[in-house]
C-alpha cells in the first residue's frame, strides 16, 4: 500500500523583489530561490523543496528531521511584515500546511 505523510506540513515563505528578481524563502526549511517572475518563483520553489524532501526517508520526513531554520534575518522580516507593513518589497507571504506524498513527490500548498 502506498505511503503518504499522514499530516500537513505547516510552511512559512516570504517572497520580496530583489535587484529586479523575484526571491523566495521557506523559513522553515531554509530553502531559497531566485526567478525572472513571480509565477517562475512559485514554481522553482515548489520544486526545490520537493528535491529537498527527497533527500530525507520517510522516517525522517514523518519525524520532522527536515526542519531547518532560515537565519534570524528572515523570521524578523516576516514577523515585521505580518504585524505592520513593515517591507514594502515583499509581494508573497505564505503560511499554511503543504501535503507532500512520499510515493509520487508531489507537493501541494493547501
Amino acid at each position: 500500500m502506498p505511503h503518504t505523510i499522514k499530516k500537513s506540513v505547516p510552511l512559512r515563505v516570504i517572497g520580496f523583489v530583489r535587484d529586479g528578481n523575484f526571491q523566495m524563502i521557506c523559513i522553515d526549511t531554509d530553502v531559497a530561490i531566485s526567478a525572472k517572475s513571480e509565477e517562475e518563483a512559485k514554481r522553482k520553489l515548489v520544486d526545490a523543496l520537493v528535491s529537498y524532501f527527497k533527500t530525507f526517508s520517510n522516517e525522517e520526513l514523518e519525524s520532522g528531521l527536515f526542519w531547518r531554520r532560515a537565519p534570524l534575518t528572515f523570521f524578523l522580516l516576516w514577523y515585521f511584515s505580518l504585524t505592520r507593513n513593515f517591507a514594502k518589497g515583499i509581494f508573497y507571504l505564505f503560511s499554511s500546511k503543504a501535503d507532500y506524498d512520499l510515493n509520487s513527490h508531489n507537493l501541494r500548498l493547501a
